[in-house]
């Protein structure tokens, strides 16, 4: 079994799986981020530096789910996001909001993408490389 975890700005580990951002230094410092804050951070690292509107966002990650999209549910996310970056010590705008239209996940924020091979229980492999789209369906659940 393969999983993708994103490096970002070398400090941060985003686990998709675990839906974790967590310290690189410090394993024991992570928060642990709701499903759809989950889906919604996997978006924008696959459209890294192309300004998503909140339409695409809305069909890609709620109706297609059988959810109901709202503005609110929307900026309370993507608040949530960019709190748990400052939480963790990143204080670089990670996300913008570009007005009237969406959000834009800053292109000069380092990504990285660890793939993690398990190959039984307790044993696994790191590699690293660099991706241009990731999975965006990794982390998606049925729950908001």
């Amino acid at each position: 079994m393969v999983q993708k975890d994103y490096i970002i700005d070398h400090t941060i580990r985003f686990s998709p799986a675990s839906e974790t951002l967590g310290l690189i230094d410090n394993p024991d410092s992570f928060i642990v981020l709701t499903p759809a804050c989950n889906r919604l951070l996997i978006y924008f690292i696959s459209n890294q530096g192309a300004v998503l509107s909140r339409e695409s966002i809305f069909s890609t990650l709620w109706e297609q789910y059988g959810k109901t999209p709202s503005n609110s549910s929307l900026n309370s996310y993507v608040s949530l996001i960019r709190k748990s970056f400052v939480n963790l010590g990143l204080n670089n705008e990670i996300i913008s909001t570009i007005p009237k239209i969406g959000f834009l996940f800053n292109s000069d924020i380092q990504v990285e993408v660890k793939l993690i091979e398990s190959k039984d229980v307790g044993a696994s492999n790191e590699n690293t490389s660099r991706e241009d789209s990731p999975d965006i369906n990794t982390g998606f659940s049925e729950h908001n």
